[in-house]
């Protein structure tokens, strides 16, 4: 991707001139991306001048806009990080400098796009478990709600929903972001990027605990309306050994939780 430099020029007299320069875009993800600003200060003495980056999906942003501060005396580069973003989205971004007199010096229109958050790779219906085990045959859940609580006596934050069939939750070390989660054994230490699945199933007259080996996939998407959507595809779930729990089982998913 070519990256286009932005640079403006200001002076206020011979001995005093300002410029910022939008140098380039680095490690763009789907919800970050790091600036690089080039400042040049030609000034007498040693003043202090507001400076910064602001950032909108609108052309042309402004210090009141989404931003981050900054002061700076003499001639720097300064690197910074825009975090909170959207994914696949254009946004548009501007250096400036406060002069002496209070009067705001922008650089010119900045634009790169964010990449597109991690999509699961199957497609099933909002709000739905398919469940297809190994003995063949298969069977859907559809129409379900998920509660997310927080677990006082493990520490962990819960998705935790009821299926006719018994239950099935997701364990966090805290409340998830957007990411590719992995799984991790039960029981075992839980990191930030990974999750615990346990599920409850009632089969030929046995309650059957079953969990996951290690290392498949979990999508989570914040929806930033106040829910986010756990996705799962072709998920293997296995007995923990319980006599007369012998199935297995490939699972997809889709459950959107409040949180």
């Amino acid at each position: 991707m070519l990256l286009l430099l932005s640079t403006v020029w200001f002076s206020c007299d011979k001995s005093k001139t300002f410029e910022a320069e939008v140098t380039g875009a680095f490690q763009v993800t789907y919800n970050s991306a790091i600036l690089e600003i080039d400042y040049f200060l030609n000034q007498l003495g040693n003043k202090s001048h507001p400076c910064g980056i602001c950032w909108s999906t609108s052309p042309d942003p402004v210090s009141t806009d989404s931003h981050i501060s900054d002061n700076i005396m003499a001639s720097d580069e300064r690197d910074y990080e825009l975090t909170d973003l959207d994914d696949s989205t254009v946004y548009h971004a501007r250096a400036f400098i406060v002069t002496k007199n209070g009067t705001i010096v922008y650089s010119d229109d900045f634009s790169f796009t964010t990449l597109l958050a991690p999509q699961p790779p199957c497609t099933v219906t909002e709000n739905t478990i398919f469940f297809e085990p190994d003995s063949g045959g298969s069977f859907t859940q559809d129409g379900l709600s998920a509660n997310f609580i927080y677990d006082t006596y493990y520490e962990q934050w819960k998705v935790f929903m009821t299926i006719p069939m018994g239950e099935f939750e997701f364990l966090f070390t805290q409340p998830p972001t957007t990411g590719i989660y992995k799984t991790a054994y039960e029981g075992g230490f839980l990191e930030g990027d990974q999750v615990e699945p346990q599920i409850m199933l009632s089969e030929s007259f046995f309650n059957c605990t079953f969990g996951t080996p290690e290392y498949q996939d979990v999508y989570i998407i914040d929806n930033e309306d106040g829910t986010f959507t756990l996705s799962f595809c072709d998920f293997h779930i296995t007995p923990d050994g319980a006599a007369g729990c012998v199935e297995e089982y490939t699972v997809d998913g889709k459950i959107t939780v409040d949180y």
